[in-house]
């Protein structure tokens, strides 16, 4: 009988299971709960982006479906807080911004010198203030038509609500 010799399997800490190649051992013993950490972080802001992308397609779908309510039967989508409806104060104020964002240049070229106020740069001042007035007069007719619609702009209404006095 001839005698084989006893292999002896001795695994060694840094030996991968097939033997071959050295498994990598952490430079650091935080390593791995590190990796998990950082791997959460770029999770978490991957979640939120599609969390706030999500967000936005439905306010896109809803602002679409309000658009084509107007555009096909010219009508103003509600948007109720309260028992208030929104809609025409927002699409009103909306109107009245642009008209302000007009003049905020024609208005910082002004300065008062002894009492008066002069345009300091008069270069533009008559294209600016075209526009201005043209936003202005648009803003009046749009809120004009609304409140003839009936819709409640309060002070906003133009004309006016006719003020109610009480004799006393």
């Amino acid at each position: 009988m001839s005698k084989l010799p006893t292999i002896i399997s001795i695994k060694e800490d840094n030996v991968d299971d097939d033997g071959l190649f050295a498994a990598p051992r952490p430079a650091h013993p935080d390593e791995a709960v590190a990796h998990e950490e950082i791997g959460r972080y770029y999770g978490d802001r991957v979640d939120e982006a599609r969390k706030l992308l999500a967000e936005a397609q439905a306010t896109l779908a809803r602002h679409l479906a309000e658009e084509e309510a107007w555009t096909s039967r010219q009508e103003i989508t509600p948007d109720v807080i309260g028992q208030t409806d929104m809609a025409p104060i927002m699409i009103s104020s909306a109107s009245t911004s642009r008209y302000h964002q007009a003049c905020k240049p024609l208005l910082a070229q002004m300065e008062a010198a002894g009492g008066r106020v002069v345009n300091r740069d008069p270069v533009g001042a008559r294209r600016m203030r075209a526009e201005a007035e043209r936003l202005g007069e648009r803003d009046k007719a749009l809120r004009r038509w609304l409140t003839a619609q009936g819709y409640d702009l309060g002070a906003m209404a133009e004309p006016p609500p006719a003020s109610r006095r009480t004799r006393r």
